[in-house]
């Protein structure tokens, strides 16, 4: 899974750019990566952020990701999966 640079790590902090767990709310809720949003996979095609922005998602362990960066792409996203739970953490750190 990529790791994301200085420059997209701050897009993230200053909301230029999106990180979205797609886990479930009692997952989001027992810990994620610091500036998460919560948007469960089978919540995705209701998502409502801006197209510009560029989306990293990530899930447990990246098989939801997957699902979600093909869903998102197909809406016009540019978005990439960077993994799981702890390889979000180990970028972001943890909330």
């Amino acid at each position: 899974m990529p790791k994301l640079n200085e420059s997209e790590v701050l897009d993230i902090q200053e909301g230029r750019s999106v990180l979205v767990d797609v886990r479930s709310v009692d997952e989001f809720n027992t810990g994620h990566a610091s500036y998460a949003i919560n948007i469960p996979l089978d919540e995705i095609d209701s998502i409502d952020i801006d197209t510009k922005k560029t989306l990293y998602v990530y899930c447990a362990s990246g098989g939801r990701a997957q699902l979600a960066e093909m869903a998102l792409a197909n809406k016009g996203y540019k978005v990439i999966n960077i993994g799981g739970i702890y390889d979000a953490i180990d970028i972001m750190g943890e909330a």
